[in-house]
């Protein structure tokens, strides 16, 4: 999808995107640990100038996620994280350096208010007295150089996208077209599997 934006709007090479996925790695034996971070961070890279094919594109991405999650890549990311944190310059020199860490923040936050003691209706949808709560919408901030962060989550048996781009970048008619871009593929990604 970026890859088809960015060529329609007149950039010929898109070059490699990186996504930075958030990665959920705590195991039972973290279970009772209530106060540890359970989140690290994976890169997937791919290249989609390399091939115009989507299903091989979609196959790349789809090994590199198999790797990242059996192999517990994002607990490289934490542990880098803890080294880097031991030299004061490091930290500080990465986040301020001209280069973005990630072209797009892909997150997967599940099922959200899951465990709130709020009634619910049959349809899951949380009651507070006499409203309702609809839909819940929460995208990450955008970092500087980065140009999309998108957020997928569930609730009330309904699955949520949200996207926030960079506004240099995007105007709000660009951001609502990306998103849509971004969901007709997910569509079609879907339908093909079916």
């Amino acid at each position: 999808t970026i890859r088809d934006w960015t060529r329609a709007h007149g950039e010929r090479r898109t070059g490699r995107c990186r996504i930075n996925v958030p990665v959920y790695v705590r195991d039972r034996a973290g279970a009772t640990i209530p106060a540890s971070n359970g989140i690290g961070f994976a890169f997937l890279a791919v290249d989609p100038d390399r091939t115009s094919d989507r299903q091989e594109l979609q196959r790349a991405v789809h090994q590199q996620m198999r790797k990242i999650k059996n192999w517990r890549l994002a607990l490289y990311f934490l542990g880098g994280l803890a080294l880097a944190t031991r030299f004061k310059r490091v930290v500080p020199w990465v986040l301020g350096r001209k280069k973005p860490l990630a072209t797009v923040v892909l997150s997967y936050l599940g099922p959200v208010l899951a465990q709130s003691p709020l009634p619910r209706r049959d349809d899951g949808k949380l009651i507070c007295g006499n409203v309702v709560l609809e839909r819940v919408v929460g995208v990450p901030p955008v970092r500087p150089l980065t140009r999309a962060a998108v957020a997928v989550m569930e609730y009330g048996g309904e699955l949520t996208i949200g996207l926030r781009c960079d506004v240099h970048q995007f105007g709000s008619a660009d951001t609502r077209a990306l998103l849509s871009a971004y969901v007709d593929r997910l569509t079609e990604t879907i339908r093909r599997q079916d």
